[in-house]
């Protein structure tokens, strides 16, 4: 593992212990509600140095894993996509950046605060999950069985 690999992980794992997600592993962190559970990923590229955090959430009455991969979530987003413009947060995601290893690992701790854990602090709840979807452009797979909670949402 890299040195900035390691700055990296390290940084998601300080955050996410910090907004209270328990680590599997070195990179899935999961915080469950009674109807959904919260999880980011840190994924590395196949095409180059880069890595990207994936925030998301799934709902337990569709599947009752309570740790779910990135493919198995029903909200999934990229922390650095919800940013407009230039990101800070995939320039220090790219271990080819020339960064301090301080500076990459606060942009990383600040970023990933504010582009998945805060957003996912909003969701606790299936139709709070949904909304903060529809506010911020996350994906949402088809939903098979729409309940009270949720309406009729169904993917964007």
């Amino acid at each position: 593992m890299s040195v900035e690999v390691s700055i990296v992980i390290d940084a998601l794992t300080e955050t996410a212990l910090a907004n209270g997600f328990k680590p599997v592993g070195s990179v899935y962190f999961y915080k469950a509600h009674p109807e959904i559970t919260c999880v980011v990923n840190l994924q590395k590229s196949q095409w180059g140095p880069q890595h990207y955090i994936n925030a998301g959430v799934s709902f337990f009455r569709l599947s009752p894993t309570r740790r779910p991969k990135v493919s198995g979530l029903h909200i999934l987003w990229r922390a650095d996509s919800v940013i407009q413009d230039n990101s800070p947060l995939s320039n220090a995601l790219d271990s080819e950046a020339s960064l301090t290893d301080v500076s990459r690992r606060q942009i990383i701790r600040d970023q990933t605060y504010t582009h998945a854990f805060a957003h996912l602090a909003k969701c606790t709840t299936e139709a709070t999950s949904l909304a903060l979807a529809h506010d911020i452009g996350a994906a949402v797979k088809r939903l098979a069985k729409p309940t009270k909670e949720t309406g009729n949402a169904l993917s964007h």
